[in-house]
């Protein structure tokens, strides 16, 4: 696997999450198609982790990284501009949930 880069930013937030079950909410990736450069924000109802994985049209795992989420608006830059164009699907887990989003490189 090529190097990556991973850059964090914390806003805090006062307002609740609806789904009380899951750590994460609001997922956005944008922008979406890019170069391989994409940021994901998402809303953290508590502190705690999540497990980022990314994989290509075929299956493969081509990415894993274990993040930090505080709560409120988290933002991450995801840097894979190694990686060929194609449809992608990045997989987010974490406590009460796993949630999945396409991500085109061109």
């Amino acid at each position: 696997m090529q190097s990556d880069t991973v850059r964090i930013t914390f806003k805090q937030m006062n307002q609740g999450v609806n789904d009380h079950n899951a750590l994460i909410s609001g997922i956005n990736l944008y922008p979406n198609p890019s170069d391989g450069i994409f940021n994901l924000s998402f809303n953290a109802r508590m502190d705690g982790s999540i497990s980022l994985s990314l994989f290509s049209s075929d299956g493969r795992e081509v990415w894993r990284s274990a993040i930090p989420v505080k709560p409120g608006i988290n933002t991450y830059l995801i840097s894979q501009t190694h990686l060929p164009s194609g449809i992608y699907l990045i997989k987010l887990s974490g406590a009460g949930g796993t949630f999945y989003r396409k991500a085109v490189i061109h």
